[in-house]
């Protein structure tokens, strides 16, 4: 149930990305992970006080969760508990995982200035990737990719083909992340130093250690908290 898993968390990611803060629910979601890491039940009452803790928790949020069939609750109101769905208890630590990326993504997008409609996209694409949600920040930018014509396109096609090299590498694939880098870096060569307010030369010379790393014959892994390289992005786009 891996899979299922995944693209459900990917398009409860995107959908967040675009929702006020009061709708987010990204604080059930790290309350729930806080308090029951191992995927476990919880009761509600609990989970709602750590949540009002870390952000908005309304009840909205919550039976969004449920609707998605990421969280179930039994039980009836003030005795009611929190648990992951059974199905995707084995994949509780990617779970966790994820959660915290999310977090993490949205963190920083909340820091940012309000910027023009194409910096607004790039930077939640850059914010995604930051977190370590790089399957997320390659189904976000694919859609601007393809909408875009002249020289800007083969520079989204780059920073998605870097994210998706760091999404095969956590999944084991070493043939994929280091074909897809090697792609990468051709395209964003071109853009130095940089292109639409990223720096694009500091993060090809991040990037060139990891091209080391996906030749490696050691299987790839997935990534603790800042190991993977950063795309910073000036406040001028």
């Amino acid at each position: 149930m891996y899979v299922p898993l995944k693209h459900t968390l990917s398009s409860l990611a995107l959908e967040t990305l675009a929702q006020a803060p009061r709708h987010r629910p990204i604080a059930w979601l790290l309350a729930y992970a806080r308090l029951a890491p191992d995927g476990g039940a919880v009761p509600e009452a609990e989970v709602r006080k750590i949540a009002a803790t870390l952000g908005p928790a309304g009840p909205r949020a919550l039976r969004r969760l449920e609707v998605l069939g990421i969280l179930q609750r039994d039980g009836r109101a003030k005795n009611s508990i929190i648990r992951l769905a059974p199905e995707f208890l084995p994949h509780r630590d990617y779970f966790n995982r994820q959660v915290r990326r999310l977090a993490s993504t949205l963190t920083a997008l909340d820091r940012q200035r309000p910027g023009g409609t194409r910096a607004t996209a790039l930077r939640r694409g850059v914010a995604l990737f930051n977190a370590g949600l790089f399957f997320e920040c390659h189904e976000f930018l694919e859609n601007i990719w393809r909408a875009t014509v002249g020289p800007d396109r083969d520079f989204y096609h780059g920073i998605i083909q870097v994210a998706a090299a760091f999404y095969h590498f956590e999944k084991g694939n070493q043939h994929g992340a280091r074909t897809l880098l090697g792609k990468a870096v051709a395209k964003l060569q071109r853009y130095r130093p940089r292109h639409l307010g990223v720096d694009v030369a500091p993060l090809l010379t991040d990037l060139a250690p990891w091209r080391q790393r996906f030749s490696a014959e050691a299987p790839g892994q997935p990534l603790a908290a800042g190991e993977a390289p950063i795309i910073r992005v000036r406040a001028t786009i």
